[in-house]
């Protein structure tokens, strides 16, 4: 079994690669979630997934000191593709949810069905022998009694002689006189059809019949003709390919540029080429964006403002310059100590520094001004910086008033006050996450599931039948709740 261990925090920005489809047992993912169990030692944790084809469902995992152990069955591995995994740490009424992590599912081949049979080549040859009777035609003769059958072919015809029966034996005296049975000969008749001969041959079993047709005339060749369909000898055909002899003009280094055309022509034939300049076209405006900048002659473009077209002059300070090499336009990325310094210059990010501007513009969004330093690398923040980071990327949303509705979106904590009423329309996929306070009388809360799905709750939660003053948490990931409460 193959293992893989990951930091719970690694779920934000990694892709675990799970195994590929029908695998069982293959793989072991290894969480290390030490930071949950360092202020929730007892929490115990369970797992929901969303496979591929976007159903979500529980998945069994334990826990083995700070890890949380996976091994992936091939219910988890029915289809490729991408999925989703998140990990909810349980400790009496305190529920901590993990990271949305990424899982991918490798392409695999899955199949029993019996191997095709073996094509036989057999087209061609019977397209040779097909070829190879058509047009064939047949006489054929009778020989005296006694005599050798014979078949031969020559310039497709095919010549049968075929002897006359020997006279039979006198067949048996009859009851009462009676003669016996005459002996029969076999005869051969060719009769014409169209497009062939029909041969027919008579003997004691009655007749027996075959077509014989004729052969397609070939071409007749003509070395004289000058017909469009002429066939010419194998001769003549060698002689005209030796009179064909390729177009190779002489040429200088003066000609580049220029056009070939025809110098000599007699009979409607090109006999002699030559090399010419192209026909010249005088210039007679020049213009820019539609418009003429000629004046006595003199084309004179102006620069470019925020209302006119014209001659841009290129500035390195705002991102632009010329490349040194190429002499064409390039931009002039920010330097790393122009994103780390945050200093008002006019450069754009480019993907060499795209990790350092964003986590210097986190920094610097939380107030965290020692990231200018040359000696603070990036990648750590400030404790005082992580904290409002965190803040920043986790602020909940505020639910106003005592009779709220929320259509829930995944991913998003709402916080209400003291409600009468609460109705939750939960997303058709993700997790959310909705606080709020019952009071002197006990809230009235309705969960609206998605369409054909129902919410179940892991922790025996009942969401028709609340304690007053008490304030609830409610976690529901993929249709699969868990609840808090507390006086």
């Amino acid at each position: 079994m193959r293992t893989v261990t990951y930091k719970l925090e690694d779920l934000k920005t990694k892709v675990i690669h799970i195994g590929k489809v029908a695998e069982n047992d293959a793989t072991r993912v290894q969480i290390d979630a030490g930071s949950v169990f360092a202020e929730h030692p007892a929490a115990v944790p369970t797992m929901s997934m969303i496979n591929p084809d976007g159903t979500a469902f529980p998945v069994s995992v334990e826990r083995s000191g700070n890890l949380v152990l996976w091994d992936v069955k091939d219910s988890a591995l029915a289809a490729e593709g991408p999925g989703e995994i998140q990990f909810t740490f349980t400790e009496g009424n305190t529920v901590v949810k993990g990271p949305v992590g990424r899982v991918q599912i490798c392409r695999s081949i899955v199949g029993d069905d019996e191997a095709p049979d073996p094509i036989q080549d057999w087209m061609t040859e019977a397209d040779a022998a097909l070829e190879e009777i058509e047009g064939i035609s047949a006489t054929a003769e009778t020989l005296s009694a006694g005599s050798q059958a014979t078949a031969s072919y020559s310039d497709g015809v095919l010549s049968f002689g075929i002897p006359q029966g020997a006279q039979g034996e006198p067949g048996q005296d009859g009851q009462d006189g009676a003669d016996g049975q005459d002996g029969v000969s076999p005869t051969v008749a060719v009769t014409t059809i169209t497009g062939g001969h029909t041969v027919t041959i008579t003997d004691a079993q009655g007749d027996h019949a075959f077509n014989v047709m004729d052969g397609t005339a070939g071409a007749v060749i003509d070395d004289t003709s000058t017909a469009s369909d002429k066939v010419w000898s194998a001769s003549k055909t060698n002689e005209l390919k030796r009179a064909i002899t390729p177009l190779t003009p002489s040429a200088s280094a003066s000609d580049v540029g220029k056009v070939l055309k025809a110098k000599t022509v007699a009979d409607g034939k090109v006999s002699e080429y030559e090399f010419g300049s192209l026909p010249s076209v005088p210039v007679t405006d020049v213009q820019v964006n539609g418009s003429s900048i000629l004046s006595q002659g003199v084309a004179n473009i102006q620069e470019a403002d925020s209302s006119n077209h014209g001659v841009v002059k290129v500035n390195s300070s705002y991102g632009i310059k010329i490349h040194t090499t190429s002499d064409s336009l390039s931009i002039n990325p920010a330097t790393d100590a122009q994103v780390k310094e945050g200093t008002s210059t006019v450069r754009p990010i480019s993907p060499s520094n795209q990790d350092k501007a964003a986590f210097y513009g986190l920094a610097k969004a939380a107030g965290d001004t020692t990231q200018a330093s040359s000696s603070n690398a990036v990648g750590t923040y400030t404790e005082d910086a992580q904290s409002k980071i965190h803040d920043m990327l986790n602020a909940p949303v505020s639910v106003s008033g005592s009779t709220p509705s929320i259509t829930a979106k995944a991913g998003v904590r709402y916080v209400c006050g003291e409600v009468s009423t609460l109705t939750i329309v939960v997303p058709a996929s993700g997790c959310i996450d909705v606080t709020f306070e019952s009071g002197s009388t006990a809230t009235v809360l309705t969960i609206t599931p998605p369409t054909g799905q129902t919410v179940k709750w892991a922790n025996g939660f009942d969401p028709t039948s609340l304690d007053a003053n008490t304030i609830y948490e409610l976690n529901i990931c993929d249709c699969l709740g868990v609840a808090g409460s507390w006086a």
